[in-house]
């Protein structure tokens, strides 16, 4: 795992592995959920979260319970929800690629995600140019841009030389079931991902998650987040890995 931890949204101290020693689990955009943990040399390493490795998310929130009773420390992370203009996989993520492209010693962020089955700059011609004057130059024509499939393409850069490349490959806000020696990533219900996560609370005694959200932060291009009524979603031990066995209450 690299040094840089990023945007971080939200962290958490959580005995997860019942050793000794507690663990900061942190959250963040565009990354997975990240574990801080000390190593035999007394060194803090972070390192995804087991089980967890494929989720790159727009991470906002985390809640830490014990959802099945088993006495283990489960997380709940909040994300941005399905009701977006990109839909990340796995197998076809968002990338988000940093470096000084125009060379002028300020970091230039630069989107692509898969628009029908092909990657596209998410940005418009125009924007990029004002960002990166050098855009104009490579592509006089609106038809010249839009045929632009890679970043090197876009940029004259090869991937390998580009100085940090970030993804996300979910947007569902997730529960993590602690296995003890990794996790079970599952959904939240359908009805919770119709806009952002933004905060939880977990009722231990009855089992009982609530949720809100929404969000208006995101650049018009991507608009305002506003579908999220909050809600109320009941865990049991037989309502951990079917989301359609969920009783959901609004």
């Amino acid at each position: 795992m690299q040094s840089r931890l990023g945007m971080i949204t939200d962290a958490k101290w959580a005995n997860i592995d019942l050793d000794p020693e507690f663990e900061l689990i942190v959250i963040g955009d565009w990354t997975p959920i990240i574990v801080i943990d000390k190593n035999n040399d007394g060194n803090f390493i972070a390192s995804p979260l087991k089980g967890g490795e494929n989720y790159y998310g727009l991470w906002n929130t985390i809640e830490l319970a014990d959802i099945n009773n088993d006495g283990k420390t489960d997380i709940l992370a909040g994300n941005a929800g399905k009701n977006f203009k990109w839909q990340p996989t796995i197998e076809s993520p968002v990338y988000l690629y940093i470096d000084d492209f125009d060379e002028n010693e300020q970091s230039d962020p630069i989107i692509f995600y898969n628009y029908f089955g092909t990657y596209r700059p998410f940005n418009t011609k125009d924007n990029l140019s004002a960002q990166m004057p050098m855009i104009k130059k490579r592509f006089n024509k609106y038809k010249d841009f839009s045929k632009v499939r890679t970043i090197e393409k876009l940029t004259g850069k090869k991937e390998n030389n580009i100085l940090e490349i970030k993804k996300i490959t979910e947007l569902r806000s997730m529960f993590f079931i602690n296995k003890g020696d990794d996790f079970e990533p599952n959904p939240l219900p359908s009805e919770s991902q119709w806009s952002s996560i933004q905060d939880f609370y977990w009722d231990q005694k009855t089992k009982e998650m609530y949720y809100v959200g929404n969000s208006e932060e995101f650049v018009t291009e991507l608009g305002a987040q506003s579908a999220n009524l909050g809600g109320i979603i009941d865990f049991d031990k037989q309502m951990i890995r079917k989301e359609s066995t969920f009783t959901y209450k609004p």
